[in-house]
């Protein structure tokens, strides 16, 4: 029965649970735990939205984590020990994650004096940069520069519109701007040192604690507020000068756009090619079923396969946002994929998943990479784009080998490759005769077969 009508903080208890139960298992990712709530996955990713503001996965991984502390608390684990034991298939995978939400590597968990959040939780390094932008919060320093930034950003718009019909001097939004970054400033150091009480104006006293650390702390804290003081104004300064169309270098049209790149084949033979371009292909169609999703052909991106290009590069080329990387081998009955999401802009890898399947889950295999990379950048799959991604097009795999041996083949392109395309569209047709994917590319290759012909012997003229 499903547990979708539970209280909030009763679901996000049974989520919780149902994470811990299955820690150790490094498969146990976001279509398993819907299956266990009993929720489709796209109402489980809305409501864990709704309620943490988190993906399913990110929730996934931060109980993982959590999990992770409390055994290295203990001293009774080991930090590769630690990371198989909640579900991290690599320890050093494990430990960058550990690095990105608690501020320090697992292996120095033991040589911390680590104090709690009372409201969240959350550990809280002593780091220095951490530290001070504590400070920034509990001063008001953020909440100055935000509304700052935002009036002064403005004023300038007004100043530019407004100007020329008042015949104002060329100058004049110059000096505005020269008066807006004098102003941040002082606004900046103002905020820091005086804060606003009931009692009037005084003079913002520090956190509890020794007169020594006080100094050391504030001294460190001006050097930092005059580093981001100027790196704001800049900021300021270039969000007006640069083209609304030229910033950041991108269309806001291309928010979720991905482009996938050729899979590398990591197996030992090198005749099982066809299959890991077979992946490739059927992942970038499921991700193309999603219209919240626009996904860049394969024939725009067979020309990466090797080339020497950085993601940044080829993102700019294919005008992306996204790029998806994957490698993958075959070894007799299982699948091994890896499969990396790169936001384009940064380089920075925002996703990515290691996938053990047996060859006969192999569509269960397409349609799970898909989801996950869908959910990864927060697209929306209606029910009905998710159930054409479940659909299997066929239930026989050698009918489904034979098929990819043949898009292989057709993708080449020459008269002798498409001669063999042929050969094994008919042979999964033999196999399965309801194969209607395996029709539709035989036809296609008879098409192509006939293209340049002037003597047309499969179409007609």
């Amino acid at each position: 029965m499903p547990d979708s009508h539970l209280g909030n903080s009763d679901f996000l208890h049974k989520i919780t649970e149902i994470i811990e139960e299955n820690l150790s298992d490094e498969r146990f990712g976001v279509s398993e735990l819907a299956a266990k709530i009993g929720m489709s996955r796209s109402n489980l990713l809305r409501r864990i939205k709704k309620l943490t503001s988190l993906s399913v996965s990110q929730l996934i991984r931060q109980v993982r984590l959590k999990n992770g502390m409390e055994m290295l608390r203990e001293n009774s684990f080991t930090v590769s020990e630690v990371s198989f034991k909640v579900g991290f298939g690599s320890s050093s995978y494990f430990i960058k994650c550990f690095h990105d939400y608690y501020g320090y590597p697992p292996g120095e968990v033991g040589k911390r004096d680590t104090t709690f959040d009372d409201q969240h939780q959350i550990p809280r390094s002593p780091n220095k940069l951490i530290y001070f932008w504590e400070e920034l919060i509990r001063r008001k320093v953020v909440r100055v520069i935000t509304v700052y930034a935002a009036v002064a950003f403005i004023i300038l718009e007004l100043t530019d519109i407004v100007a020329p019909s008042l015949g104002l001097p060329h100058w004049t939004l110059n000096f505005i701007i020269i008066l807006l970054c004098v102003g941040f400033i002082l606004a900046v150091i103002l905020t820091w040192i005086y804060d606003v009480t009931p009692q009037g104006i005084e003079k913002t006293k520090p956190e509890i604690e020794t007169e020594s650390e006080n100094v050391q702390r504030s001294s460190y804290g001006w050097k930092i507020a005059s580093y981001i003081s100027f790196v704001i104004i800049i900021a300021l300064i270039l969000i007006h000068l640069i083209p609304v169309g030229s910033r950041f270098g991108s269309n806001p049209n291309l928010e979720k756009s991905i482009a996938v790149l050729p899979f590398k084949n990591d197996s030992n033979d090198s005749t099982n090619v066809y299959f890991i371009n077979g992946l490739m292909e059927s992942i970038l169609n499921n991700l193309q079923k999603i219209e919240d999703v626009r996904v860049i052909s394969r024939t725009s991106v067979e020309k990466y396969r090797n080339q020497p290009k950085s993601i940044p590069e080829i993102a700019q080329e294919l005008r992306v946002s996204y790029l998806i990387e994957g490698s993958g081998q075959k070894i007799g009955d299982q699948i091994v994929l890896h499969i990396q999401l790169i936001e384009a802009t940064s380089d920075r890898h925002i996703w990515s998943g290691r996938f053990k399947r047996e060859t006969r889950e192999i569509f269960e295999l397409q349609s799970e990479v898909a989801m996950n990379i869908a959910e990864a950048i927060e697209a929306i799959i209606t029910p009905e784009e998710e159930e054409q991604i479940d659909k299997i097009p066929t239930d026989n795999l050698v009918a489904y080998d034979y098929y990819l041996k043949g898009f292989d083949h057709l993708i080449k392109g020459d008269r002798d490759n498409l001669e063999e395309a042929i050969r094994f569209f008919e042979e999964a047709i033999a196999h399965d005769q309801e194969f209607s994917l395996a029709y539709a590319e035989l036809a296609i290759t008879y098409y192509f077969l006939d293209l340049y012909q002037a003597d047309k012997k499969f179409s007609d003229q």
